[in-house]
C-alpha cells in the first residue's frame, strides 16, 4: 500500500492510548487507522496490550488484535516507575523503563528515596542504576524483579553504572529522543 506521490503526507500522533477494563481503546485506535491507512500513525507511550479484556473475547479476537499491534514498530518509549508508600498513599519512584529505536530496553532502579536520606534537605535527585537490558519489552514480573533487586542493593556502594539525573535534564533527554526518533521515522517513510 505505497501512497501516490503527489498525494498528502499525514502524521497523527496519539498520547498514551491504553486499554483498561471494559473500555478497550485498542478498538477505537483501529478505527482511526482504518480511516486513514496511508497515512502515519504515531503511538505515545501505549499500554494497548493490556489483557484486561482477554477472558470476555474469542481466540479469533485476540488473535487479531495481536496482529494488529505488530503492525506497530517501537521507537522510543519512557516510562516512570512507581509504588505507592502504604499508610501515606504517597508516591514513590522507584525507576524508569526507556526503549529506544533499534537498542535494548533498558530499566533504571533508583538506589535510594531521597525522601529517606534527606529529610531536611531541598529535594535532591535520585540515583539510578542500569538494572537490566531486555530484547523485548520487560514483564511487568521482571520490572518488580530488577527493581526489588537493585532496592535490596541500595547499602552496597554504588556501581559504576549508576548515574545521578537531575529530573529537568531527564525531561530534557527525553524529548529530545523522541524528536529524534520521529524525525528518523518521518525520514524513513519519505525514503521509501
Amino acid at each position: 500500500n505505497q501512497t501516490p506521490q503527489n498525494a498528502e503526507f499525514r502524521v497523527y500522533i496519539v498520547v498514551a492510548p491504553k486499554n483498561m477494563r471494559g473500555d478497550a481503546v485498542i478498538r477505537d485506535v483501529e478505527k482511526l487507522v482504518e480511516k486513514d491507512p496511508h497515512a502515519s500513525w504515531v503511538l505515545l507511550n501505549p499500554e494497548l496490550d493490556n489483557a484486561s479484556d482477554t477472558p470476555a473475547l474469542g481466540i479469533r479476537e485476540i488473535e487479531r488484535r495481536r496482529e494488529f499491534l505488530n503492525v506497530f514498530e517501537d521507537s522510543f518509549y519512557f516510562r516512570a516507575l512507581y509504588r505507592i508508600r502504604r499508610p501515606s498513599l504517597i508516591a514513590e519512584e522507584t525507576g524508569i523503563l526507556i526503549h529506544r529505536f533499534n537498542q535494548n530496553w533498558t530499566l533504571y532502579a533508583v538506589s535510594s528515596s531521597p525522601s529517606e536520606s534527606n529529610q531536611n534537605s531541598i529535594q535532591v535527585a535520585p540515583n539510578y542504576i542500569l538494572t537490566g537490558e531486555f530484547p523485548m519489552k520487560p514483564t511487568k514480573q521482571q520490572i518488580s524483579d530488577g527493581v526489588q533487586e537493585a532496592r535490596a542493593q541500595t547499602s552496597l556502594p554504588m556501581n559504576t553504572q549508576s548515574t545521578s539525573f537531575d529530573t529537568q535534564f531527564l525531561k530534557v533527554i527525553t524529548a529530545s529522543l523522541l524528536f529524534s526518533a520521529l524525525t528518523f521515522y518521518l525520514l524513513r517513510i519519505t525514503n521509501t
